[in-house]
């Protein structure tokens, strides 16, 4: 299994031992790592929190799972102060023209990894940091650029190998990520708090 195969199965699942792991595995690789961790737990608790129901002693799973991509956002944008420019990253904030002005999620951070693509996300609130330079750009999925990125920190791959980018893109096929609707009446019916608290609100 390459690392981006191993990375996009803790995407993909919920086993918080393995979640942990490559969290601990990403925050030794430094800054790098820290910001791979907080994009990859924003996209993650991100997407779950759409599809989760239910809820234990602390709240609603779904309400949990926004809660943890709020504070991956606050520590993302907190690293991306102090570290983007190191590594080309191209980062800020814009207002979503689409949303009325009253709406509080109308803002957006998008994250623009070098060689990889843009990942963006809505929010209740603007962080810190500036405006960015041009807004949305869809050319990859948000989730596979967290993948990705993570993958490529861990394996310690320079920004221009495309040689690399090449192959985890042809491992990462989108239509293989993409959610079925099978996968997504699965995840609804889950409800024992067990299975979520092993890593899919990490």
């Amino acid at each position: 299994m390459t690392t981006v195969e191993r990375v996009s199965a803790v995407y993909e699942g919920s086993d918080g031992e393995a979640t942990r792991a490559l969290y601990a595995e990403l925050t030794a690789k430094g800054p790098l790592g820290e910001i791979a961790v907080n994009l990859f737990r924003a996209n993650k608790t991100s997407g779950r929190a759409k599809d989760y129901r239910g809820g234990n002693s602390k709240g609603r799973y779904k309400t949990q799972a926004y809660d943890t991509k709020a504070w991956s956002i606050e520590n993302l944008c907190r690293l991306l102060e102090a570290h983007s420019a190191a590594h080309g990253i191209v980062w800020g904030w814009q207002e979503d023209a689409k949303r009325e002005p009253s709406d509080p999620y109308r803002w957006v951070l998008y994250v623009d990894i070098p060689g990889v693509g843009q990942s963006s996300f809505h929010s209740s609130a603007r962080g810190c940091g500036p405006a960015h330079p041009t807004g949305w750009n869809p050319s990859v999925p948000s989730r596979i650029v967290a993948i990705i990125f993570a993958a490529q920190v861990l394996d310690e791959v320079a920004a221009g190998d495309d040689g690399w980018m090449r192959a985890a893109r042809a491992r990462l096929k989108v239509g293989d990520l993409s959610r079925s609707k099978e996968k997504r009446a699965r995840l609804r019916e889950i409800r024992q708090p067990s299975e979520l608290t092993q890593g899919a609100l990490l």
